[in-house]
């Protein structure tokens, strides 16, 4: 119980106190929303607003679930575990995916591969997991 409070109260700070700092980095890039001439005139005070407010979630989280190991671990527990770990990467790796898709959208640099190139990377792939072909390096034991 006391793991999950220092856990939670360490992520509440960690959200509170970065949030501005952060936003004002994201606005100092000049990543913010972008607003649409043809909508409603209330809309418009929204322009430059920075729209990444996950990062700050997520750092929050890794922030919260190492606290709540060092709690543990001095309370003589162990560390964190394997499939913590695992899941805490995949979190981290996914908003790191969806932060760099983001900024190419928004510096428009985005260009959508076509349906042979798709199709293309799918066959490779799908050979490569299955070790036909010289796709993977291969390694003698």
């Amino acid at each position: 119980m006391r793991t999950s409070l220092a856990a939670a109260l360490a992520a509440l700070l960690c959200s509170i106190l970065c949030t501005p700092l952060v936003v004002a980095y994201f606005r100092r890039q000049g990543f913010g929303q972008e607003i649409r001439n043809d909508g409603p005139p209330q809309h418009m005070v929204k322009r430059g607003t920075p729209t990444m407010g996950g990062v700050v979630i997520i750092g929050s989280t890794v922030v919260g679930y190492f606290v709540a190991h060092l709690v543990t671990a001095f309370q003589g527990g162990r560390g964190p575990t394997a499939s913590g770990l695992l899941a805490l990467f995949m979190m981290v790796g996914l908003g790191v995916v969806l932060v760099i898709y983001a900024v190419t959208v928004f510096r428009g640099g985005l260009v959508m591969p076509t349906a042979l190139q798709t199709a293309i990377g799918f066959v490779t792939a799908f050979l490569d997991t299955l070790g036909i072909g010289s796709f993977a390096t291969t390694t003698a034991a």
